[in-house]
């Protein structure tokens, strides 16, 4: 995926794909694809194509050298590792976050959805504490990450609706313009401020 203009906050994203096509790894790269700022590495507990969009694990690391090896060259700042765990729906339920460095933390996030299918609660356990954020609002639309796996993925965002009213929708129910003046947000890893416009290409449909 890439930028008109790529800066700290708006890299270029690269996709790398295992020969049984899962994916493996998403970096934010800056221009050149030299240096990174976020880089995703998933790992897959086997080689089941039932489990091929369920990663175990997703390291990430922040800032640094991409090099020519299946990870990072160097790492400037930080590291990340997150274990998940699955409902029978393939959402994401439970994911525990341990932050190797700068400053080694923890926290267990519990991810919890409604007979809609919609995510109404998220809770983040800390050392000190619970913070539980309530997901309480949502259109009749359709999710624009109900088109592809891989974008729940990325977004840890599986819910049927969106926790928005959309600016414009298409004659299918999905959002084409999301966001507005004085609003800002973040799809599918892409931070934004303002208006979003998406457009979709739906392949084989006649659509």
């Amino acid at each position: 995926m890439t930028r008109t203009h790529v800066g700290t906050g708006a890299p270029n994203f690269l996709f790398r794909y295992d020969k049984y096509n899962r994916l493996t790894d998403i970096i934010g790269a800056y221009s050149g694809n030299v240096t990174f700022e976020t880089w995703h590495h998933y790992v897959y507990n086997n080689n089941s194509y039932s489990d091929a969009l369920r990663p175990v694990t997703d390291t990430t690391y922040t800032f640094g050298v991409i090099g020519t090896g299946p990870l990072p060259e160097q790492i400037f700042h930080g590291v990340r590792y997150t274990d998940f765990t699955y409902d029978r729906y393939g959402r994401i339920i439970v994911a525990r976050e341990v932050d190797i460095r700068p400053i080694p933390d923890t926290r267990e996030l519990r991810y919890y959805y409604n007979a809609a299918g919609n995510l109404i609660a998220l809770a983040t356990t800390y050392p000190q504490g619970i913070d539980s954020i309530n997901l309480v609002a949502y259109d009749n639309k359709i999710n624009p990450h109900q088109t592809h796996p891989i974008w729940q993925l990325i977004d840890r965002n599986y819910s049927v609706n969106n926790p928005f009213t959309a600016v414009a929708y298409n004659n299918f129910g999905l959002p084409t313009v999301i966001g507005g003046k004085e609003s800002a947000g973040e799809f599918l890893g892409y931070d934004f401020i303002g208006e979003l416009t998406i457009d979709y290409n739906c392949h084989g449909s006649g659509h």
